[in-house]
């Protein structure tokens, strides 16, 4: 395919993601939550550059507060689909090899090859993604040590996508290369995680069948245990004669 014919292919996909001032509205309240009008300008353009369509959740906004500085940013975001279906659109995509690791069982290095048409010939554009650089930690990563080979195959990926494209790709991330984010910063606005609920109260403790066959178990049906936040109280009844 031809520059010419790659610019046309940007500029209609550009055109079939020109938005209404309702569809804009809308994208600021569900899409781009927290944007300044800046950045939602800035969210839009890049939403049209790329072609993808942020009200399909093709693209996406997210805004972080740096813990230490308490700096704001945001990123555009997007999935490793979207990646591809811009690199397919220049016409000039032509496939890639699945991820290799360097250990199956524990891995801790990712290398894609990703080709790409130059001149008609079938060029290869080579990335590795490493676990350390990328790994979010234990608490955010459940899906990384579920899934490590799958996560840490779309890092390696996007990075040798955007070494291929990266007049389509450069400023749009996928999202499992920015969730080691969550180790220095946190979502602004209505992304943000709520606080947690408090824990339950101790369920209370049902008192105990009394043994009505004797004089103790008299004193037990006097006697009513109550459990109240892990703490045993006794009632007792002043009038039982076995009390006095």
């Amino acid at each position: 395919m031809t520059v010419q014919a790659v610019d046309k292919v940007e500029k209609k996909a550009r055109k079939a993601h020109e938005f209404s001032a309702d569809q804009i509205e809308l994208i600021k309240r569900l899409v781009a939550r927290g944007a300044t009008d800046d950045e939602l300008k800035l969210f839009l353009y890049q939403a049209a550059r790329s072609g993808l369509d942020p009200l399909a959740r093709q693209i996406y906004f997210q805004k972080r507060r740096n813990r230490k500085t308490g700096e704001e940013s945001f990123t555009v975001l997007t999935a490793i689909d979207g990646y591809r279906l811009i690199a397919d659109r220049t016409g000039l995509y032509a496939g890639n090899d699945d991820p290799v690791f360097d250990n199956e069982a524990h891995p801790r290095k990712a290398s894609v090859t990703v080709y790409k048409l130059i001149g008609g010939i079938r060029c290869p554009f080579t990335a590795t993604a490493r676990w350390d650089q990328y790994y979010p930690g234990d608490f955010q990563g459940f899906m990384w040590n579920k899934m490590p080979h799958l996560m840490l195959g779309k890092c390696a990926e996007a990075l040798a996508l955007r070494k291929a494209f990266p007049a389509e790709l450069s400023g749009v991330y996928v999202k499992e290369e920015l969730d080691q984010a969550a180790k220095e910063s946190d979502l602004v606005g209505d992304d943000a995680k709520a606080p947690l609920p408090a824990p339950a109260p101790a369920p209370v403790r049902a008192a105990p069948t009394p043994r009505a066959d004797s004089a103790t178990g008299a004193a037990e049906a006097a006697a009513v245990a109550v459990t109240t936040r892990g703490k045993s109280v006794s009632i007792y009844d002043d009038n039982d004669p076995l009390m006095q």
